[in-house]
């Protein structure tokens, strides 16, 4: 599964634990600052830098999904082993 497929597979995933994927320009020459997960006015948010790769994309969201609980949810076996590879 290339990371454009699988990109959208790995937000959904987020979603059933209702957290948010938000793409910002996290270029900022004055803070540095870098893509994460967060908590914004009481929801659960992961920002990614929008400037990043989808490769670089798919493998952060895949090393975040790597510490929750995934036994409960359905996901697609070509997904479940990108999570699961992800470093």
């Amino acid at each position: 599964m290339t990371p454009e497929q699988c990109y959208p597979h790995l937000k959904a995933v987020l979603e059933k634990f209702d957290i948010t994927v938000l793409e910002q320009n996290l270029a900022n020459p004055v803070v540095k600052v870098q893509s994460g997960f967060c908590r914004v006015r009481g929801k659960s948010v992961y920002i990614l830098d929008k400037r990043l790769p989808v490769r670089m994309k798919c493998l952060q969201l895949a090393s975040f999904l790597k510490q929750l609980p995934l036994d409960g949810i359905y996901v697609m076996p070509a997904v479940r082993e990108y999570i699961e590879n992800a470093e």
